[in-house]
């Protein structure tokens, strides 16, 4: 057992740990998404750079679950990574719908392990998941429902391509 373990439950422990495998895996996804846009066929730049953008937000978030894991006196359990749901994406809107879907569902796993900490009275991963992992998530979905909008109003085709070039190239 470490040293420096205060107020962690081993329960909170598991449901970080089955988080940090969660956001590797959304992560993973995200670059798959990305590369999809980067192909010869697809070639939309601006979507690559949204998604890649996304998928290294999704790295930046991984980097403090790690370390809040082993700050508290956790061990990191790593899972075999899945391959992606789908390899083939679609249009925009199909993407832009998969990538909503898939934040909704990291959103209701950041609200669970958020009920296991409070559960456990551990206030210092309650806050920090309330402050960042949740007002982050809420974003993303906001900013994903908002280009779903717009893709259903602008269409496929030519409509896709605009979207690249007016919409996204101007994400952040």
């Amino acid at each position: 057992m470490s040293l420096i373990r205060q107020n962690y439950h081993q329960e909170t422990e598991n449901a970080l740990n089955r988080f940090i495998n969660l956001t590797l895996t959304t992560e993973y996804t995200y670059i798959a998404m990305a590369y999809y846009y980067d192909r010869d066929d697809i070639n939309l730049p601006n979507m690559k750079k949204f998604l890649q953008h996304c998928a290294e937000e999704k790295r930046e978030t991984l980097d403090d679950l790690l370390k809040i894991q082993n700050t508290r006196g956790g061990r990191i359990l790593l899972e075999t990574i899945a391959q992606p749901e789908k390899s083939e994406f679609g249009s925009c809107l199909d993407t832009i719908s998969f990538a909503l879907a898939m934040e909704k569902r990291y959103n209701q796993a950041a609200l669970d392990l958020h009920a296991i900490s409070d559960k456990h009275s551990d206030a210092q991963l309650s806050d920090w998941i309330e402050s960042h992992l949740l007002a982050e998530s809420v974003e993303i979905i906001k900013k994903l429902g908002d280009y779903s909008s717009q893709l259903v109003r602008v269409g496929a085709g030519i409509g896709e391509y605009q979207f690249d070039q007016m919409t996204l190239s101007n994400f952040d």
